[in-house]
This record gives C-alpha cells, structure tokens and sequence, in this order.
C-alpha cells in the first residue's frame, strides 16, 4: 500500500513538471511574439532594457501564479 502512494505520488509530480514546462514555453512564446511584432516607434522610444526588465517580470510572476495554482 505504501509503494503504490509513493508510485502515485511520483506520477503526479512528474505529470505537474511537464504542465509547468509547458505552460512556461507556451507564454514565453506568445509573449516573444507579441514583443517581436511591436511598431518601431515602440522599440526607437523604449530602451531595450526596460523592454528586457518587463519581460522577464512578467514571465516571472505568471510562473510564480501558475506554480501556486497547480
């Protein structure tokens, strides 16, 4: 009885990675794509490490939202 636990438990933390990884590449890409099809005028106004800073606080709590639900 104890095996089985520990068996399912190991499956649920492998199956809980796999969604967390592909959650996590799912909104880096779109997100990437979003940036990458921005207006000129965005990028010559903006410097490139606010834009950098952004995306990366973004990615950063939506993991941390999506880490917490699951």
């Amino acid at each position: 009885m104890f095996m089985f636990a520990v068996i399912m438990i190991l499956i649920a933390v492998a199956i809980s990675a796999q969604a967390f990884y592909v959650a996590g590449k799912t909104l880096h890409s779109q997100l990437l794509q979003k940036v990458m099809r921005g207006k000129m005028t965005f990028f010559d106004s903006k410097p490139l490490g606010m834009i950098l800073n952004r995306f990366s606080k973004d990615i950063d709590s939506i993991g941390k939202l999506i880490q917490h639900d699951l």
